[in-house]
């Protein structure tokens, strides 16, 4: 799905024309064919912005084992959180319970 596909469906989606239900987390790879994770989440903080809402927890998955950039996502409030594929079941649960106990 094209940036402008996907920027479209969000925008749709918080002007109310389809059933929106706001989430509390959302899950994006740093690489993803045709888009980078880091591109779809400033169309999201920009689009949220916007129109007023807030902006789910982020959560970046990566399979690039750079420690700088994970420091760098996080100190640059890219996203809130920060894992490294293959991250383990615990690591998310992790997660996952934290956004659930803020939501």
């Amino acid at each position: 799905m094209a940036q402008q596909e996907i920027e479209l469906n969000m925008e749709k989606q918080l002007d109310g024309e389809k059933d929106y239900v706001p989430f509390s987390l959302l899950i994006l790879d740093y690489n993803l064919p045709y888009i980078c994770g880091l591109d779809i989440i400033k169309s999201s903080r920009e689009l949220y912005g916007q129109k007023g809402c807030l902006l789910p927890k982020i959560l970046l998955f990566t399979a690039i084992e750079d420690e700088r950039l994970k420091l760098a996502a996080l100190k640059e409030k890219v996203a809130d959180y920060f894992l490294i594929k293959p991250a383990s079941s615990f690591e998310l649960e992790e997660i996952l319970s934290e956004v659930e106990g803020n939501f």
